[in-house]
């Protein structure tokens, strides 16, 4: 009787663990950018714009995803935190529900996303698909400390962006 519990359990573990690997979703889109949009570029940071994309999945509280994938380059020998706020889409100020920050370790690169976040239950997103996104604008802020403990400081290494596919071309500005 053990060993047919112990069989049982083991082939129900093995259902469920293949169950979570999935596959990618079928909603996702990523549409590379023909040139890369630099958002930030000093001697400390680099940030640029690599792709659009849409994640047509929604969470558990009716939220999708649209946005840029981006590239976060640390040239400096400290740990940094990036964060993007004060975010405007078509001219439409995004709430705080966009607030995403990363952590890059000294002279390392990421790769993230800075998502627009789309309620499914309201007709008015200011961009709902990646066709939408025209005029992106916000503040990036970039805080450091030496070791990667919790107590970074502000620096004035972020700027301002916009991001802007009006007439089909796109083009970045600090």
């Amino acid at each position: 009787m053990k060993k047919l519990l112990a069989l049982t359990l083991t082939i129900l573990m093995v259902f469920s663990l293949s169950a979570c690997g999935g596959s990618a979703s079928k909603s996702a889109r990523e549409i590379p950018l023909d040139e890369e949009i630099t958002l930030v570029d000093n001697e400390k940071i680099t940030i640029k714009a690599t792709a659009k994309f849409e994640e047509k999945d929604a969470d558990a509280n009716g939220y999708h995803e649209v946005g840029y994938r981006v590239l976060i380059e640390n040239h400096t020998d400290r740990y940094i935190l990036v964060s993007y706020s004060k975010l405007s889409v078509n001219g439409f100020m995004v709430d705080s529900r966009f607030e995403y920050i990363d952590t890059v370790s000294p002279g390392k690169k990421t790769y993230s996303s800075l998502s627009i976040y789309v309620d499914e239950s309201v007709s008015n997103n200011p961009a709902e698909t990646i066709e939408e996104l025209h005029d992106v604008e916000g503040i990036i802020t970039v805080e450091e400390n030496a070791d990667g403990s919790n107590g970074y400081r502000s620096t004035d290494w972020g700027d301002a962006f916009h991001i802007d596919f009006g007439d089909g071309k796109a083009s970045g500005s600090q």
